[in-house]
Parts: C-alpha cells; sequence; structure tokens
C-alpha cells in the first residue's frame, strides 16, 4: 500500500513528536504483545477473612491491563505458621 503524496502541501496543525514521547509509546507497545505472567498471594488474618480476600480479587479484576485466570482455594494457618518453616522437632539448630 503506498501512501498519497503529500508534496507541497503542509498542515499546519500537525506538531512533530517528541522523541520521548515515541519511546514511551513504543514501550507501551511492546508490554501490550509481551504480557507478563504472576502469581499474587494474598493473606489476611482480621474481620471477615475471606471477604477481604474477594474484595482484593475484584479489585485486581477491575484493574485494566490485569487479568485474573485462576484463584486458588483458602487454605487456614495458625498464627505464625510457614510451610517452610522447620518445624521444632526437626530443627537442626544447635543450642547453646
Amino acid at each position: 500500500m503506498t501512501r498519497p503524496s503529500t508534496q507541497g502541501q503542509t498542515d499546519p496543525t500537525v506538531q512533530p513528536v517528541p522523541a520521548a514521547v515515541v519511546e514511551r509509546v513504543d514501550a507501551a507497545d511492546a508490554t501490550l504483545h509481551n504480557p507478563k505472567r504472576a502469581v499474587i498471594s494474598l493473606g489476611a488474618n482480621l474481620g471477615n477473612r475471606l471477604e477481604t480476600l474477594q474484595g482484593a480479587v475484584d479489585a485486581l479484576e477491575d484493574t485494566p491491563d490485569i487479568r485474573v485466570k485462576a484463584v486458588s482455594p483458602c487454605t487456614r494457618r495458625s498464627p505464625g505458621a510457614s510451610s517452610r518453616a522447620p518445624s521444632p522437632r526437626t530443627s537442626t539448630r544447635s543450642r547453646s
């Protein structure tokens, strides 16, 4: 496809686009064509925990350019419990 010739014609309303704007548009375009995946872990410990967590998921879904693909079931842990922390019985730390 060829562009129509604009030789000899000038449009006084056309302004040159600053290089910084072109770079930002190019970066935004690259982002749109290269979506990123992320795993987000949420937690709640006050009030109605399920309602709080659902509100957070709803807020993510309402955010432009973010798509929630899956939500795992909620789990409950004791305060301070961690799935990665060694249990007191199997700790390798020596006491002095």
